[in-house]
């Protein structure tokens, strides 16, 4: 009877750890790899990367544009869920206050993210613009305006700061310490915009205090660095869709729309890495991911940012994976790719 009474005890204790087990969630996120986007093809009737105002370059491969897919950090997930995908060789487990450190992966902030994205696009085309030789012209840019603030419905998202109070402005800064050093709470801006082709003036009234310090004059709108080149480019995808980690494709694919000749050559390439305006190529996160992502669509040239290169802990047969450091390099390394005898030095 004794035995009888352990052994049920025994029992019950077991079944309880099991049900506590998958009930209980604990603070841990899975990145997996995402879908890829081709973007020298087109969505709908459009080129996901259409050059505007001259007819893009004749080319016959394909960029992607690799992804990672995180689950949501706010969530958690339960402990034999963990366990089976930390099982899975394309698949990272990771503590979710890590990730919550990396900005690019907070799944929250998607305001946020839309904006690092579209300065990550920005970026990426100015430094392709760069490699072809193109002159590339930097201003203050509006990247959003706040919803019922002086600017709402006179400035708007795109346009470029050219001057304030006929006073020039270069740079995002120049803004800054103009509205910080000049002007009062409650007072007005006489702002020069260059609105696509058009250059006009217009009046901010009623300037409010900066979110920061109240003390501060403030337009009611985030500044960045904008970036002026011809001919113009737009990437007709939703910023919901793409990822700061993009940039170093939409870099290779900007180069091959504007070259004179077809980069790709009929091969399937894909890239990840985020891209400076001067073509410098930083690492990212979730890299055995992305490279999982390229590999399911039998990519056979993988470029990845240099400082990744040790973070490849699985093999991909049939797809070499190239380090980079530059936006140009990486140009280069597509272009020796289809000779047998140049040497490639990979992962």
């Amino acid at each position: 009877m004794r035995k009888l009474r352990i052994s049920l005890s025994a029992t019950i204790v077991l079944v309880a750890m099991v049900i506590v087990s998958i009930v209980v969630r604990v603070p841990y996120v899975v990145w997996e790899p995402g879908a890829t986007t081709n973007l020298l093809g087109t969505t709908g009737s459009l080129r996901i990367v259409d050059i505007q105002g001259q007819e893009p370059a004749e080319t016959t491969g394909k960029i992607l544009a690799t992804s990672m897919v995180q689950s949501s950090a706010s969530s958690s997930i339960t402990l034999p869920a963990l366990i089976a995908n930390y099982l899975r060789p394309n698949r990272s487990v990771m503590p979710a206050d890590a990730v919550l450190t990396q900005g690019e992966l907070r799944p929250e902030a998607l305001d946020a993210r839309r904006i690092e994205t579209q300065a990550s696009r920005e970026q990426a085309m100015a430094a392709g613009v760069r490699v072809t030789g193109g002159k590339v012209v930097e201003r203050p840019k509006i990247i959003a305006v706040r919803a019922n603030g002086p600017a709402h419905n006179i400035l708007y998202s795109g346009d470029f700061i050219r001057a304030i109070d006929d006073t020039p402005m270069s740079t995002e800064n120049d803004v800054r310490l103009y509205l910080r050093n000049n002007k009062q709470v409650g007072g007005q801006a006489v702002v020069e915009v260059q609105r696509g082709s058009e250059v006009l003036i217009v009046t901010v009234a009623k300037l409010v205090g900066s979110p920061s310090d109240g003390t501060i004059a403030s337009m009611g709108v985030t500044i960045g660095t904008g970036y002026l080149y011809q001919p113009s480019i737009k990437v007709n995808l939703p910023l919901d869709v793409s990822h700061p980690s993009q940039g170093l494709a939409l870099g290779i694919t900007t180069v091959d729309l504007l070259h004179n000749k077809d980069l790709t050559q009929g091969i399937t390439l894909a890239a990840v890495g985020r891209v400076s305006s001067t073509g410098e190529v930083t690492r990212v996160a979730g890299i055995n991911e992305h490279a999982q992502s390229a590999a399911n669509q039998r990519a056979t040239l993988f470029l990845i940012p240099i400082d990744n290169c040790l973070d490849i802990s699985l093999a991909f047969p049939g797809m070499t994976i190239v380090p980079v450091s530059t936006l140009k390099e990486a140009v280069e390394v597509v272009d020796r790719w289809n000779d047998s005898t140049a040497e490639i030095p990979s992962c």
